[in-house]
């Protein structure tokens, strides 16, 4: 299981996988994140136009 890559210092483990496609093509690319860094990780990618969420999974 990896760590936590929010954008912010984080040691955290990841407790959640989003998954993200670029608008540019179909490629889809996995980040993790912690239950503290999930929420405003998600707005973020949410709030970008280059990027679409396409799935949210909790790791268990």
């Amino acid at each position: 299981m990896s760590g936590c890559e929010s954008s912010r210092p984080c040691r955290r483990r990841a407790s959640y996988r989003i998954s993200v496609k670029h608008s540019a093509g179909d490629r889809v690319v996995y980040w993790h994140y912690c239950t503290q860094h999930f929420r405003s990780e998600t707005q973020r990618l949410g709030a970008n136009e280059y990027f679409r969420v396409v799935d949210v999974t909790a790791l268990s």
